[in-house]
């Protein structure tokens, strides 16, 4: 890390670049790709961290995004006409998942 950086953004360009190692090796085992490829991919990428309760998309909102589960459980569900909570999707580590009927047509999300 650079000098003059604290603990803090030490931490993170370390945890950054662990999670986008993790990407290069996901795409990597594809064998679909060349490394130069890969970094281009990588270089448009832009890391989350979610904390437990957070979203990536919420219902009525436009997904622009496909996410990649570096670590963690990431939870889909939506809310049914009885007002619960209808999970219909874990996705785990090394994984790829979008809200995909909004992603495709560009409408807001149900789920």
């Amino acid at each position: 890390p650079p000098p003059g950086k604290s603990k803090r953004e030490r931490d993170v360009m370390n945890f950054k670049d662990q999670d986008f190692q993790k990407l290069e090796d996901h795409l990597a085992r594809w064998k679909l790709f060349s490394r130069e490829e890969i970094a281009e991919f990588i270089s448009h990428c832009t890391l989350m961290q979610l904390k437990k309760d957070e979203y990536v998309i919420q219902s009525g909102t436009t997904c622009e995004t496909v996410v990649f589960v570096a670590d963690g459980v990431l939870r889909s569900y939506f809310i049914d006409r009885k007002g619960e909570e209808v999970t219909y999707c874990f996705t785990f580590p090394d994984t790829f998942t979008t809200a995909y009927s909004s992603y495709i047509t560009g409408r807001p999300a149900e789920e």
